[in-house]
């Protein structure tokens, strides 16, 4: 895996994973790295991560929370969208990148930085319990 040296911030890089040079003619994966810990990968505009609702929602606000500087980053690096995999439900949250940064209430979360947070109603959501009603029985 290579590093990109054009990022400013120390703790946060972003790699591109050899393979995905293989598959369909695509742009790389780029995983993004915040203080070498992976969030999730940048793959043609969109940013996809994964989290828990349990541990990364914040139920003050009812929103999803991103780090400022991650944010700020992804846009320098042609991000138009963040995608949320919330693995306790499967349910996909959606949302611009723009919208996050316009839209967004920043807090400063003391050891996890300034953080942005977009309200729940903000984002798209795709519920696959919502996707089986239509699915026909083979």
């Amino acid at each position: 895996m290579e590093k990109d040296a054009s990022l400013s911030a120390p703790f946060l890089t972003l790699r591109t994973k050899d393979k995905a040079l293989k598959r369909k003619n695509q742009e790389p994966k780029k995983i993004v790295f915040l203080k070498g810990k992976a969030l999730g990968f940048l793959l043609d505009g969109v940013f996809h991560k994964v989290v828990c609702r349990s541990k990364h929602f914040f139920r003050a606000l009812n929103s999803w929370g991103n780090d400022k500087e991650v944010l700020l980053k992804l846009k320098k690096r042609g991000c138009s969208v963040l995608e949320l995999y919330e693995k306790e439900s499967g349910r996909i949250y959606r949302a611009p990148l723009e919208t996050v940064l316009q839209e967004g209430i920043e807090r400063d979360c003391g050891k996890y930085g300034v953080q942005v947070f977009l309200p729940e109603k903000e984002w798209e959501v795709k519920d696959p319990a919502q996707l089986r009603l239509f699915k026909c029985p083979a």
